[in-house]
């Protein structure tokens, strides 16, 4: 009688962790990104209970995510570099430019809504993009613009595309070598 051995399914996502305090001292910046990004992989049922929350601008960017808090010992470490995940990105909302969460604590998991596989070089890269446009979006939103809306709509529409995420990465795929475009 054969006998036959049920898999469960699974899904996969990447985590992305703050560093504690003492760990952050440890490691210099440049060895590392400024969190911990790696891989996980858990039961579908598991996943499907997750809280999770959509990145308006990932999708934007082309790379549609979604994020919910992962178990983890740093649950009460700041993950300010999760935040960027959920910025406004309507124009013409009073809002455009902050971010949906007062805060992020604690790890959380990023998983592709359409379930396709994602790699942490891909969330690395997105997290980086969004990063560098943080300085420019802050401005946008502070200061009084005569035409805060048109100039907003001109960042999103040349910036907030997934042509422009695309550069990005090309950029930095150049700069970086082979080694890096492999781990893409």
């Amino acid at each position: 009688m054969a006998t036959s051995t049920k898999k469960s399914a699974t899904a996969q996502g990447i985590v992305i962790a703050p560093h504690t305090i003492a760990a952050a001292a440890e490691s210099p910046a440049s060895d590392d990104f400024c969190c911990k990004i790696g891989a996980a992989t858990a039961t579908s049922s598991f996943f499907d209970t997750l809280p999770w929350a959509t990145s308006e601008i990932s999708a934007l960017l082309g790379l549609p995510v979604k994020v919910a808090p992962w178990p983890s010992a740093q649950n009460r470490q700041p993950n300010n570099i999760a935040l960027g995940l959920f910025i406004h990105i309507n124009p013409e909302q009073d809002n455009f430019g902050k971010v949906r969460f007062r805060s992020v604590d604690g790890a959380v998991i990023v998983a592709r809504i359409d379930g396709k596989e994602l790699g942490e070089k891909e969330v690395e890269m997105l997290l980086t993009y969004i990063g560098e446009m943080s300085h420019e979006i802050t401005t946008l939103v502070s200061e009084d613009h005569g035409d805060r809306v048109g100039k907003a709509k001109e960042f999103v529409g040349s910036r907030w595309t997934a042509e422009a995420f695309g550069q990005f990465v090309e950029g930095r795929q150049t700069e970086q070598g082979s080694q890096f475009s492999e781990r893409l």
